[in-house]
């Protein structure tokens, strides 16, 4: 298949077009570009054709959209970049016309097949500047997480954790306030997950055993009666400690060095047989998916989120005289960090995966569901520790009766052609509690994933049986 750039030049809140002067789409518009040559990537060949094309120096930025076509010659992977001039002034130098244009226009111009489509989406944003994409705002300098007034003093996404977290200046009723640390470390046949959380008014501490092979689920929970912050979860994702302990059980998350340390035990956990495990979490990446959400409606409401995914991880779980080892060479773990002030009721989505792709550390999180994320989505993908900043994605769940038939395969898409994947399920951890006026109804399902995912640079990565979870969760608490 042979590999198009092709650029989505943005000024002045209009974009520009080409109308081509030979060949088989000759009077046609199209978006300035062209084919990739031998080791150029993507935004490489977008400089190299605008530079021939048009004698200007381009600002490439995120990739906007991907599409394929059937050409005279073969087929074409197109991928589609939004741009700004860095200098210089467009010049018509092989097209036969070139124009700016407003993106609520672009209707009216007969593009070429595989531009039209885009012409099309773009025709639909009238939010649509130059250069920028107004869904993802990226946080760029450190400070407080909230203002005076308890409001998120910037919503958007970073790579890193830059604004702080401070229980102190929260405005809402402490009982409102959730806090929790989570982690999954996972292998390719075998996953245990740990759950540290202060609810306000509940505390809980879970741990959870996962065997592929067989398959096989046990969680075991203890609840803390209004622990209301008391629990002494960290401040930071990046630094801090964090212990419990209870009748028979006990677990702590502990930073030492550079390694995050996980250590649990549990009494009884599954057959009248105990738990225990020590797990040691390293090289962390440089990049992770940070996330400040507001809630519609509730100003002082917000969620402050970080996900690390790849962090390689060694160490050893027993179940009486059943072993799991961790091994850093196939084995890693997962940080979920949430501190937040939450609504009464809420749905989401999530899915993550931490695995290797032809050798390098991969990894993807994508959720949606809950909160104003007009700023921004939690989406990412990752890959050998940096991040890859997705758009939108959707979770299309099979349906048995007018309900989820959860353990189907699901189908899950981004609205930039960036990601297509097929998720086959291969157990359910479900969890459903309602007691008065809290309920909850949890389906972490864990499965294999399948597909494509496409990086900022245009690279497509092809994805096979990489094992992970997506799930659907509900509450009212």
């Amino acid at each position: 298949m042979t590999e198009v750039s092709a650029a989505i030049i943005g000024r002045d809140g209009l974009v520009l077009i080409c109308r081509r002067s030979g060949g088989s789409c000759a009077g046609l518009w199209e978006f300035p570009g062209g084919k990739r040559e031998g080791g150029e990537s993507a935004a490489e060949c977008l400089a190299r054709e605008c530079r021939e094309e048009l004698g200007v120096e381009l600002a490439v930025g995120r990739m906007y959209a991907r599409a394929e076509h059937l050409g005279e010659s073969g087929p074409l992977a197109l991928t589609f970049f939004r741009c700004a001039l860095a200098s210089g002034e467009p010049e018509c130098r092989e097209h036969a016309e070139i124009r700016w244009v407003s993106p609520k226009d672009l209707l009216r111009f007969s593009f070429c097949p595989a531009d039209a489509q885009i012409a099309e989406r773009l025709s639909r944003e009238a939010d649509f500047v130059s250069g920028g994409n107004t869904m993802q705002h990226r946080i760029e300098k450190p400070g407080p997480l909230l203002d005076e007034s308890g409001r998120l003093a910037e919503p958007g996404y970073a790579t890193e954790p830059l604004l702080a977290y401070r229980r102190g200046a929260v405005r809402a009723h402490p009982i409102r306030l959730k806090e929790w640390d989570y982690y999954l470390v996972l292998t390719d046949t075998h996953a245990v997950a740990l759950t540290i959380a202060d609810n306000g008014y509940m505390g809980l501490d879970s741990v959870s055993l996962l065997d592929f092979t067989v398959p096989f689920e046990k969680t075991a929970s203890r609840m803390r009666v209004f622990p209301m912050g008391r629990t002494g979860l960290p401040a930071s994702s990046k630094a801090g400690d964090v212990a419990v302990r209870g009748k028979g059980y006990g677990l702590s998350f502990s930073k030492e060095g550079a390694e995050r340390v996980l250590r649990f035990h549990m009494d009884a956990f599954h057959g009248g047989e105990a738990i225990d495990g020590e797990i040691r979490l390293a090289d962390e990446p440089p990049d992770s998916m940070v996330i400040a959400t507001p809630f519609p409606g509730r100003p002082k409401a917000f969620y402050y989120n970080r996900k690390i995914n790849c962090l390689r991880a060694k160490g050893t779980v027993r179940l009486g005289q059943q072993v799991y080892r961790f091994d850093p060479s196939c084995a890693f773990g997962t940080l979920d960090w949430g501190r937040g002030v939450w609504t009464y009721r809420n749905t989401w989505y999530w899915g993550s995966c931490s695995a290797l792709v032809d050798g390098v550390p991969f990894g993807f999180n994508l959720g949606y569901g809950f909160g104003d994320t007009s700023a921004a989505s939690e989406n990412m993908l990752f890959y050998d520790g940096k991040a890859h900043k997705l758009s939108r994605v959707r979770f299309d769940i099979p349906q048995s009766d007018g309900r989820d038939d959860l353990m189907r395969p699901w189908e899950i898409s981004d609205d930039e052609g960036r990601l297509a994947l097929c998720f086959m399920p291969v157990i359910d951890r479900a969890a459903k509690m309602s007691v008065g006026l809290i309920a909850s109804d949890q389906h972490q399902v864990f499965g294999r994933f399948t597909g494509r995912a496409v990086l900022d640079d245009g690279r497509a990565l092809e994805l096979e049986t990489l094992m992970g979870f997506a799930e659907k969760v509900t509450n009212r608490w």
